[in-house]
Parts: C-alpha cells; structure tokens; sequence
C-alpha cells in the first residue's frame, strides 16, 4: 500500500511544482504571434477610440464658435442698426430745434419790424437827414408825399418830419396854417430824418427828377446829410 503510495507521488508533480513550471516554461513561437496580434489589435482600439474623441471634440469646438461668430454678427448688425436709428432721431430733433429757433427768430425779426412800421418802438442806426429851407413856404404835401415815398422805396425803415413819426396812417395834408403831417403843421426849415442805409437813401433823393430837383423846383433848397446814427422817436 505504502509502496504504491510513494509510487504515484513520484510520477505526478506537486501543486507549487506545477506553478513553477509553468512561470518557468518559455512561450512557444505561436504564443508570442497571438500576444502579438492581442496587443496591436487593443493598440489600435485605443488610438481609434481617442481619434474620434478628439474629432468629436474639434468638430465641437468648431460649431460653439461658429455659432458664437453669428451670434456676434447678429449682434453687430443690431447694433448697427440701433446707431443709425439713434443718429437720425439725433439729426431730426437737432433740425427740429434749429427750425425752431430759426422760425422763433423769424418770428421776432418779423414781429420788431411790424412794431417799427406802426411806430410804437423808438428806432436808432445810421440814415440821412433831409433840410429842407423853404422860407416862403412854397412846399406842398404832395411834395413832402414824394420825399416820404422815395424814402421807402429806398429803403427806409423809419420816417420822422419835424419828430411826428411818418407810418402808413400818418395823413399829410395842405392846410390854411400849412402843410400839416399828423398833428403838427410844419415850418421852415423842415427836417426830414429816415433810417436805413445812408448812401442808397441819399441816392434815392438825389437822383435827377428826384426829391431835390422837386424842392428847387418849389423854391426851397435842400440839403441831405449821412449819419452813422439817427434816432427816430415812437408814435407819441
């Protein structure tokens, strides 16, 4: 029994001797062919695997900003847009008010200019005086009548004889004491005052046929003096 025993142990390796022969035990030819295949079959799973990771990603990164380059045109274009608008309201209320004040002005310039021709505001520039010496009173109102209208065609702003302010109701008249403008009959020598300017009033009353060659006519003489700066008082 015993020597049958010791028999069999001898013929069959024991467990750690089996390990052992089998660490110790060299690969054969096809075994490294196969772990060969193994290694380069996972290598190039893995390369495959981040390939496409990082084409995933690139292709990724490429839409966020594709889509962040629209959406900062979009957003360009907007405000663009929101400039002009707001530069033409600008312009618009910027020619508003200038209209505005333009026509304020207007309104004022126009305004002064009725209050001059109806008198009720004294008037002070540069003009002419008129001397008319007439001592045997020989002037006529028609005769005052034309130095007055050539005056305004002249261009005179404002019109006094003797200190009565001349406006478009002022009457002038031949009266028993003389010729009377408004309410004053006036007297040699007779002092015309017109304001505007000077060298286009003269002319006005020196043309040939004009004012002065009437006053000869009449038998009185006239003299025209420029001035920088007459005053003409308002309607008393």
């Amino acid at each position: 029994m015993t020597g049958t025993d010791g028999s069999g142990d001898a013929r069959q390796p024991r467990g750690w001797e089996a390990v052992r022969a089998s660490l110790t035990h060299r690969p054969s030819r096809a075994q490294w062919i196969v772990a060969l295949l193994l290694f380069g079959l996972g290598f190039g799973l893995a390369v495959q695997v981040s390939s496409t990771q990082q084409d995933a990603l690139s292709a990724a990164r490429t839409s966020d900003l594709v889509r962040i380059l629209d959406d900062l045109a979009v957003q360009r274009e907007r405000l663009a847009a929101e400039e002009t608008r707001l530069q033409a309201t600008i312009t618009d209320l910027e020619t508003s008010a200038d209209q505005a004040q333009a026509a304020r002005e207007a309104t004022r310039e126009r305004l002064q200019n009725l209050r001059i021709l109806a008198g009720l505001v004294p008037v002070t520039g540069p003009g002419v005086t008129l001397t008319i010496v007439d001592p045997e009173d020989a002037m006529e109102a028609v005769d005052l009548l034309d130095a007055v209208q050539e005056l305004k065609d002249a261009g005179a702003e404002a019109i006094s004889v003797d200190g009565e302010r001349v406006i478009a109701t002022t009457a002038i008249v031949d009266t028993p004491e003389g010729v009377k403008v408004g309410d004053t009959v006036v007297k040699s020598p007779i002092e015309m005052k017109a304001i505007g300017d000077p060298p286009t009033l003269s002319a006005g009353l020196s043309f040939p046929g004009g004012v002065l060659e009437s006053v000869r006519e009449a038998g009185a003489q006239g003299v025209v003096v420029e001035s920088d700066s007459i005053s003409i008082a308002a309607i008393a």
